[in-house]
């Protein structure tokens, strides 16, 4: 069963996907992050995916500051650099380290409110932009989430000061992180 709800944060309204397992109960809850692209179909497939192995899987949609939007093809977007620059302008932007945290407030007062929720930690995970906003969650809210997995995270250390890297010392949950070979986010140095 899938449920999308609208959660109130300081900027708007996010829009929240609930997929959760067949049948009546709490489960475990893991948050999924969107990557660059943004929502579309492919991302709700994972979602499901990992509902059938037990969990809540929350698919907030982090763009929602940009206005509404159709479900993008990355194939597109990485071929079309006018156009990736536009979407990156318009939506990937928005999702700073300041607006995650206070997004990531609001959504957990809605997990918690959930029937179907189980209290208590909670997992993150993500792919590319979702893989940073993961270890970034996992640091500013490290009583609440448990593990926290990023797979090809985009950015993970930077000279930037809003760079994940510098929060690692808050983590406490189990982390993995998975790195391509070749990706150009994710150089050697890195």
């Amino acid at each position: 069963p899938k449920q999308t709800i609208e959660v109130a944060t300081r900027d708007g309204v996010c829009p929240v996907h609930f997929h959760r397992p067949d049948g009546d109960g709490r489960w475990p809850s893991v948050v999924l992050f969107l990557d660059a692209s943004g929502i579309r179909p492919a991302l709700h497939e994972l979602a499901e995916r990992l509902a059938g192995h037990g969990y809540v899987v929350v698919l907030p949609d982090l763009f929602y500051r940009g206005g509404r939007y159709e479900p993008q093809d990355p194939a597109l977007l990485r071929a079309n650099p006018e156009l990736r620059e536009a979407h990156r302008e318009r939506f990937v932007k928005t999702v700073t380290n300041n607006n995650l945290i206070s997004d990531m407030e609001a959504l957990l007062v809605a997990m918690d409110a959930s029937p179907h929720v189980r209290p208590g930690p909670i997992g993150v995970t993500g792919y590319c932009l979702g893989g940073r906003l993961s270890l970034v969650t996992a640091a500013t809210f490290p009583d609440r989430v448990a593990v926290a997995a990023s797979y090809h995270g985009g950015n993970l250390a930077t000279d930037k000061p809003a760079s994940p890297h510098l929060l690692v010392g808050a983590i406490k949950a189990k982390v993995y992180v998975a790195g391509a070979t070749d990706d150009p986010n994710f150089p050697d140095d890195m």
